[in-house]
């Protein structure tokens, strides 16, 4: 059975390729017919790593696997920065129009632990305070 499209190889499917690689099979017909896989995904895993290595092709495969995904734009830098603000008592509101961010980010940080400043120890300065009737 041929799956269509490009799909990933499993570990035990890069070393049946290996071997038949090693082999010496020539077309990539003959390894989608072994594999039961796209020829595109045989061409894309063939490509990987030269000489084909189904070890380091695995590793490769990780690595990209790893990669993928949004990435935080929390720096060092501007750790520093936000937590110098907030102990300012600077709202997180305040910080995210001054320097361009998003104000549910600040706060993702501070749920998060990734800044060094405790939600609880944020000001309260622009809360209302109901009258208790």
């Amino acid at each position: 059975m041929i799956t269509l499209g490009i799909s990933t190889l499993s570990r035990f499917q890069r070393g049946t390729l290996g071997q038949l690689v090693s082999e010496g099979h020539k077309t990539h017909q003959e390894m989608v017919d072994a594999l039961g896989v796209a020829k595109s995904t045989i061409s894309y895993e063939l490509a990987r790593v030269k000489p084909y290595d189904p070890e380091l092709a695995q590793r490769d495969a990780d690595r990209k696997r790893r990669a993928c995904g949004r990435h935080s734009i929390l720096t060092a830098s501007l750790t520093i920065l936000i937590t110098n603000h907030l102990r300012l008592i600077w709202s997180p509101e305040a910080i995210a129009t001054a320097f361009n961010l998003g104000t549910a980010s600040i706060y993702n940080w501070l749920n998060h632990g990734w800044l060094s400043f405790k939600l609880a120890d944020l000001s309260n300065q622009n809360v209302r305070q109901r009258r208790a009737n």
